[in-house]
């Protein structure tokens, strides 16, 4: 997980949480959610770094969005 968050830091910036995703079996799916420090470091890192190869994999690097918080109601 430290490779992954020393690589987006020093290709973009600052980066406050990485997350990665395991099989049943424990072992990485080869994906990670990372939170950048600063909203455009997500759009710099979708622009310059898709399709950027490590370890001879063509990384596949998207934004997705997340509302600050939701409220859930069931009456309007």
């Amino acid at each position: 997980m430290e490779f992954v968050q020393d690589y987006f830091s020093k290709s973009v910036g600052a980066v406050k949480k990485v997350m990665l995703t395991y099989g049943p079996s424990g072992r990485s799916r080869g994906t990670a959610t990372i939170v950048f420090a600063k909203p455009g470091s997500a759009a710099q890192a979708a622009h310059e770094l898709n399709g950027v190869k490590v370890d001879n994999r063509a990384m596949k690097v998207c934004i997705q969005e997340c509302p600050t918080f939701v409220i859930l109601t069931d009456q309007l």
